[in-house]
């Protein structure tokens, strides 16, 4: 495995990194078709309450083991607020 990591030229890895941010935000384009499961609805009021709050996110939601996840998905969230507080 690694060393087909080693063997990827430089317009493979831009090629990669640009197919996985797109569908990582194609995720944001239609919003209202995603069906909401397990903790969206979680991180959307919480991106809601922390903007209406203007306050900074610094952690996520909590796990099962007691640790809290990192923010990056409030902010995604808050990043969508910040356009339009309609996101469905």
């Amino acid at each position: 495995m690694a060393s087909t990591l080693n063997r990827l030229k430089s317009n493979q890895w831009l090629w990669l990194i640009l197919g996985l941010t797109f569908f990582s935000l194609a995720r944001l384009i239609w919003v209202g078709d995603i069906p909401y499961g397990n903790d969206d609805s979680q991180l959307f009021l919480r991106a809601l309450s922390d903007s209406q709050n203007q306050t900074f996110t610094s952690h996520g939601l909590m796990g099962s083991r007691g640790m809290n996840y990192g923010p990056f998905a409030i902010w995604t969230y808050r990043a969508g607020l910040f356009f339009t507080h309609d996101l469905i």
